[in-house]
């Protein structure tokens, strides 16, 4: 039996590096995988925006004059629609993950996948609404 050379005994302890990056390989060739990333990117581009705007009438930035811009201030009840608003915005895009997820499975296992496709489609549509709605919503402050 022949020894291992000196480049396998000095660096074995890496070899799990290439075999992750293989993985990560095989994994960025399934549909799936860049459903999955486009969905991320939509989503934290809301949750972007949403912020910045956010950060734009907030009211103690102004106070402490740490914001050089203006825009109109939020009254009690906008504040109220602005906070359960992102709170529908954040479930759904939850859920939409997760029946992403089922979605998924649904069709690794080869049974048919109707109910958690069109349940993914339907709250990330929602998810898309309300977030973009919070976005024109908070941009109408600042315009």
């Amino acid at each position: 039996m022949s020894r291992p050379s000196l480049f396998r005994r000095l660096f074995a302890p890496f070899f799990w590096i290439a075999e992750d990056m293989a993985a990560l390989g095989r994994e960025l060739r399934r549909a799936e995988t860049w459903g999955l990333i486009g969905m991320l990117l939509l989503f934290g581009l809301m949750l972007g925006l949403g912020l910045y705007y956010g950060l734009k009438v907030d009211f103690t930035l102004k106070l402490r004059q740490m914001a050089s811009f203006s825009c109109s201030d939020v009254g009690n009840w906008q504040a109220v629609g602005i906070f359960y608003g992102a709170i529908v915005f954040a479930l759904a895009a939850f859920l939409a993950f997760g029946e992403y997820a089922n979605y998924v499975d649904t069709r690794r296992r080869g049974q048919r996948a109707g109910n958690p496709g069109r349940a993914t489609l339907l709250l990330g549509l929602l998810a898309l609404v309300v977030g973009g709605g919070l976005v024109w919503f908070l941009a109408q402050f600042c315009g």
